[in-house]
């Protein structure tokens, strides 16, 4: 399903991240801060998901649920976070190991 072999630079772990989520309008890589460097992805379908190349190539480690499509998502630069915003103006604060949603902002109209 996606690409053979070890992932050698970020670029090929994000073109996997598009060809299996086919939904995808973002896609973010972990900052280098572990050896298992996770992708981001966020789409139409209102999912944000979280790609492990290394160990589950053909599924994702986490699958965050918005209301609507989510149409940005990026990595805390320190810690195992994501942000995410989607169509309906929620922001979401997520763990990103377990998927637990940490914080909601409801309404944000500066986009």
């Amino acid at each position: 399903m996606g690409l053979e072999g070890p992932r050698t630079s970020w670029t090929e772990s994000a073109r996997e991240a598009s060809a299996v989520d086919s939904s995808a309008i973002c896609v973010t890589g972990e900052p280098r801060r572990t050896r298992h460097e996770a992708v981001a992805t966020c789409g139409v379908d209102g999912f944000l998901r979280v790609w492990d190349f290394e160990k589950a190539p053909d599924r994702p480690r986490v699958s965050l649920a918005h209301n609507t499509a989510v149409v940005c998502c990026a990595w805390f630069p320190k810690a195992p976070k994501l942000v995410s915003n989607s169509a309906d103006l929620a922001v979401k604060i997520w763990d990103a190991r377990d998927g637990a949603c940490l914080r909601v902002f409801n309404g944000h109209t500066d986009v």
